[in-house]
């Protein structure tokens, strides 16, 4: 996971990758005396870690850091989730695992039949989603899924996606409340 964390002192921006970037922050935090923020996370790994700092190479600072330039700024903002509560990091996180399961297998990695390890996985991942964010949570998640899923995968795709994940958010919490 790519991850951009903004020095709120001096304005410069981390761009960097981890598998959990909250504790990358904490990190950097404990070693670091002026306030960091942690803008926005998206998917990819080094390869497109690098591949963005190609591209901001001319906003480059220091090792990963990079000033926060508009260009740079607006990248974040339109291709990244933004964080502005703890909580919704949490929800992205969990966006992002089914995002990984569409891009991977398709509306087949959400069909769980003859499976009841893979349906009572779901329903945890439904449950967690709604004892962070209530319906709302549902919402959001289940909006950015099927938003990545418009805009990657075909409209029959999309669909049974989306069909999927409203019978596997059926029941958690009143969902459609």
């Amino acid at each position: 996971m790519i991850y951009f964390i903004k020095n709120l002192e001096t304005g410069h921006i981390k761009i960097g990758t981890s598998k959990n970037p909250w504790k990358r922050l904490f990190a950097l935090q404990t070693a670091n005396s002026s306030r960091l923020h942690l803008m926005g996370i998206t998917h990819g790994g080094e390869k497109r870690e690098e591949r963005l700092k190609k591209h901001f190479a001319k906003f480059h600072f220091r090792g990963e850091w990079f000033y926060g330039e508009p260009e740079l700024v607006r990248f974040i903002r339109r291709r990244t989730f933004l964080l502005n509560h703890p909580r919704e990091g949490k929800e992205v996180m969990l966006t992002l695992r089914l995002i990984a399961i569409a891009k991977r297998y398709g509306s087949q990695g959400f069909v769980v039949r003859d499976d009841p390890q893979r349906a009572a996985w779901f329903k945890r991942i439904a449950q967690r989603i709604f004892e962070e964010g209530g319906n709302r949570g549902m919402h959001r998640v289940y909006d950015n899924v099927i938003h990545w899923s418009r805009r990657n995968l075909d409209r029959r795709e999309t669909n049974m996606i989306a069909a999927q994940l409203d019978w596997r958010f059926n029941g958690v919490g009143g969902w459609w409340a």
